[in-house]
């Protein structure tokens, strides 16, 4: 099997990147691939630039990319409101058992955590059956289990998930990784059913 198309299985797939001069780590989406190079859409806020190393980790089904890049040019794509970073690869790839569920690309969906005195309110980059991604105007403490109101097509789920990390990702913004708790039987049927469908969308 060539490592192109082994890469190619990928195309879709979210990526995590550890920059190595001071280990910030910055998240996207491959949209394409070639033999040695990985094009990946990124907020357009994203702190990154030409010649940068980059350590990185792309999340497929079952199976997870890992290996070392270089990046060689970024463009900003204002239709699609990205940053369009061209990777070249430095390394061998090694290609390892998933750790994480595949995560599916969201479309403009709001989540609040529900906390007095006020709700904490963000939007929403990421979603697996038993997990999300957002991004929030400010810092969401670790560890806590918090119970999220996720707005999709005109109603609320509520959800409960753990916090389990919160990275600062641009000026004024965190992203935080929720591990989502089991929820109520029809509760966790409309979250799947939502993940399936943003699964379906990007396979489109």
């Amino acid at each position: 099997m060539s490592t192109r198309f082994q890469l190619t299985s990928f195309e879709r797939a979210r990526a995590r990147c550890t920059r190595m001069t001071d280990q910030a780590v910055l998240s996207g989406w491959i949209s394409s691939t070639t033999t040695d190079a990985v094009i990946l859409a990124m907020r357009p806020d994203t702190d990154i630039q030409a010649g940068q190393g980059l350590a990185v980790e792309a999340f497929g089904t079952g199976v997870r990319a890992v290996f070392l890049a270089k990046v060689a040019s970024v463009s900003l794509d204002e239709e699609a409101d990205q940053l369009v970073a061209c990777l070249t690869v430095r390394s061998a790839i090694r290609f390892l058992n998933a750790t994480q569920e595949s995560r599916f690309r969201a479309y403009p969906m709001s989540i609040s955590i529900l906390r007095a005195p006020t709700s904490i309110v963000g939007s929403i980059e990421d979603v697996s059956n038993h997990g999300l991604g957002a991004v929030f105007k400010e810092e969401v403490p670790i560890g806590e289990t918090l119970a999220l109101s996720v707005q999709t097509a005109g109603q609320s789920l509520i959800l409960e998930g753990e916090a389990r990390y919160c990275r600062p990702v641009a000026e004024g913004e965190f992203r935080v990784g929720f591990r989502l708790n089991e929820a109520p039987r029809l509760v966790q049927a409309r979250w799947n059913a939502l993940v399936e469908g943003h699964r379906k969308r990007e396979a489109a």
